[in-house]
């Protein structure tokens, strides 16, 4: 689960906004551990958009001035439901697949009303329903003493994107228009790796997807990019055995920088965050995890918008021995 309090701004004024949400529900079966077989199948988001934007404007003509309030809302994601399993190729070598489904909707509303008795209020409201699957494939090594490396690869067929669009006036009826048509999902790329000194465990990771060829609604101003990711992390690990409470514990550190799949005004988005976090163990192959992390995204720069976030998120792990 995890809660989320963000402080938007501009050049002209700024507003605070939160949500929460459960973020991902995962299991994972052991076959035969000898051969590293292992089935696992979950639900987590691939997307989600949240916003709520209110602006004012006015028209002058004819000697006088209208006044209106547009409200934009933007809400829904995309989920992805997801099976796969393991199998060790080599005493060094873990193959996984997975295969998926991408399912969800995304709608936004504008609505307009005026200060004017003469003039009546409208809203123009867009709906996008998206249905796809795709597979990953991972791999990590661990021939090197302290050293894991890790790799994937997510493709994706093309998606088929439903949309309907209505437009609702008070004193006309609602005119719809409904359309089918496809989007290309990116290809990810991912690779990492984890170094194991006493204690402590140093990690780094890298990934890529390539979003110029979504093809779905946007604005004029809106052009897609090539999304990239960069992240570092150190842990102290724990040690179940411990004697004192503290020394079970784990904690965890990180950074990232993250170049946002998206241009708005010719400006890239980009983003940049820390976070901290801690495992406790509850009882036998229980564990807690906790994990707050803050950042900022965007610019005031050309009109736009900036962020300042925080999410706090806890997880809870339950395992048991067949």
């Amino acid at each position: 689960f995890t809660f989320r309090q963000t402080h938007a701004s501009d050049n002209t004024t700024s507003l605070a906004q939160n949500n929460g949400s459960l973020q991902r529900i995962a299991g994972v079966f052991s076959i035969d551990t000898a051969l590293g077989i292992s089935v696992g199948f979950g639900f987590q988001p691939y997307s989600s958009v949240r916003y709520l934007i209110s602006r004012a404007s006015s028209v002058t003509g004819a000697g006088q001035e209208l006044t209106s309030n547009s409200e934009f809302e933007g809400k829904g994601g995309v989920s992805t439901a997801y099976i796969g399993g393991t199998v060790r190729l080599l005493d060094e070598l873990m193959l996984g697949v997975s295969g998926q489904y991408n399912f969800g909707k995304i709608s936004s509303n504008v609505t307009t009303s005026f200060n004017d008795g003469n003039y009546l209020p409208s809203a123009l409201q867009n709906t996008d329903a998206f249905n796809g699957g795709g597979f990953t494939v991972g791999v990590i090594y661990t021939g090197i003493p302290s050293l894991t490396l890790g790799a994937i690869i997510n493709a994706n067929a093309s998606a088929t994107v439903a949309h309907d669009e209505r437009y609702i006036s008070s004193i006309t009826l609602d005119t719809t228009i409904k359309e089918n048509t496809e989007t290309d999902l990116p290809l990810t790329l991912g690779f990492g790796a984890a170094y194991t000194t006493g204690k402590f465990m140093l990690t780094g990771e890298v990934a890529t997807s390539d979003f110029s060829t979504l093809s779905i609604r946007k604005p004029e101003f809106v052009s897609f990019r090539r999304a990239n990711r960069v992240s570092v992390g150190a842990s102290r690990l724990a040690n179940p055995g411990a004697s004192t409470t503290l020394d079970r514990w784990a904690y965890n550190i990180g950074a990232g920088y993250q170049q946002l799949y998206y241009v708005v005004n010719d400006q890239g988005i980009d983003e940049m965050y820390g976070s901290f976090g801690v495992q406790i163990p509850i009882a036998r192959s229980t564990y807690l995890d906790s994990a707050a992390t803050g950042g900022m995204r965007g610019t005031t720069d050309k009109g736009l918008i900036r962020e300042v976030f925080a999410r706090l998120s806890f997880s809870i792990s339950i395992g048991e021995n067949w």
